[in-house]
């Protein structure tokens, strides 16, 4: 009976921690670094490399959801009740064990795959921490150091002959690219929130036009990139092909809906965010072709 009467508990918490770790978000940081092993033309005899590799990157992530989450427990009050901590479906000492758990975890992973990865583990940790304390409520520049830390994941599984490829920067470049518009749209979306709580933010500071305006040319450079990949790397046109319809397509309807004239209200802004993020994992599966 006791037993039986516990399983009905299990589901809750599990679902909290899959909230509280955003599982959507870091299941897809292996993906992206085994996305750039892949890339960078290693064999199966470098798997276990790759694997810690990836390990050390979830874990990374999983720490700056975390964290985040911890340092915006009262905002999260006020504004986003529902989330994990203030709602109570996690406390606030599980979340600190969570976070140090994963920090050994991604250390001794890191440390067990090489000095490279090593470097952009404790690079990523620190800067996760600093974007939670203090790049959060700026301008622009939280914006930056998430887009820069999510293109900096393709590198956590290279060693020190496979830095700066060719291959790898490209898609280090669209990753930024795509990952910075998406800041920006979550930027938008929490305007209302954070100029209530008093969160500086380029949404907060500059009028809605200027962050759309900034997304629009991210669409832009994106689908230029794409477009000017065969003169960079050639012999993928398969690749460029699928990103294109995968990748551009989104991003370019996300920018038309946004509009070039009137503000956009946040019913389109919603709608827009939608559809840009259609192309996050067809983009990591479209980067195979690239090879």
């Amino acid at each position: 009976m006791h037993r039986s009467a516990n399983k009905p508990l299990m589901l809750p918490r599990l679902k909290a921690l899959s909230q509280l770790t955003r599982l959507h978000t870091t299941f897809s940081a292996p993906l992206v670094t085994g996305l750039g092993w892949y890339l960078a033309e290693n064999s199966s005899s470098d798997a276990p490399h790759l694997i810690w590799s990836a390990v050390s990157a979830f874990c990374v992530v999983t720490l700056a959801q975390v964290f985040n989450d911890i340092r915006d427990f009262h905002q999260d009050s006020l504004t986003k009740p529902t989330r994990p901590l203030p709602a109570g479906l996690v406390s606030m000492r599980f979340a600190w064990q969570v976070v140090i758990a994963v920090s050994l975890i991604a250390l001794g992973a890191a440390l067990l795959a090489g000095i490279i990865t090593t470097i952009f583990c404790l690079f990523s940790g620190l800067m996760s921490v600093a974007y939670s304390m203090r790049g959060k409520s700026t301008v622009l520049v939280g914006n930056l150091i998430v887009a820069v830390l999510s293109a900096g994941l393709i590198s956590f599984s290279l060693n020190s002959t496979q830095l700066g490829n060719a291959k790898d920067i490209f898609m280090e470049t669209l990753i930024f690219l795509f990952v910075f518009g998406n800041e920006l749209f979550k930027t938008c979306l929490d305007e209302e929130a954070d100029a209530t709580y008093g969160v500086r933010t380029i949404a907060t500071q500059w009028p809605i036009k200027m962050p759309t305006r900034i997304i629009q040319a991210s669409a832009l450079l994106i689908t230029a990139e794409l477009l000017l990949q065969p003169l960079v790397i050639s012999g993928k046109i398969p690749f460029t092909a699928v990103a294109l319809i995968t990748i551009a397509i989104p991003a370019m309807i996300s920018g038309m809906i946004l509009g070039l004239v009137e503000p956009p209200t946040p019913e389109r802004l919603y709608r827009a965010h939608r559809v840009w993020k259609l192309g996050w994992v067809p983009g990591i599966v479209a980067g195979v072709l690239l090879r």
